[in-house]
């Protein structure tokens, strides 16, 4: 797989990162501390499934640009749409 150096691309997974260590920042909190085993869970499922969203989101912006640069040229892959807003759906973890 080939790597674009941070100079050569925009950062499409910027929000991504930001999601992470946000959901990472409240995991630390003081007010983390006193929540019980089940609202850790919610909190990690709710902001974990917008951190997938935005990752997803991130995929699509490359893979977006990547096209873009061989406009005109005879696509290899089917070229996706550019999706501003996308609502995954993940089945439920049974406990």
């Amino acid at each position: 797989m080939v790597r674009e150096t941070k100079e050569s691309c925009f950062d499409e997974f910027v929000v991504a990162r930001e999601q992470l260590e946000n959901l990472i920042g409240e995991l630390r909190s003081e007010s983390a501390r006193i929540l019980e085993h089940g609202e850790v869970e919610s909190l990690i499922s709710r902001e974990g499934k917008e951190l997938l969203r935005r990752l997803m989101q991130g995929y699509l912006d490359q893979r977006t640009a990547a096209e873009e640069r061989y406009e005109g040229e005879v696509p290899l892959v089917f070229r996706l749409p550019k999706v501003d807003f996308m609502l995954p759906v993940f089945p439920d973890v049974a406990r």
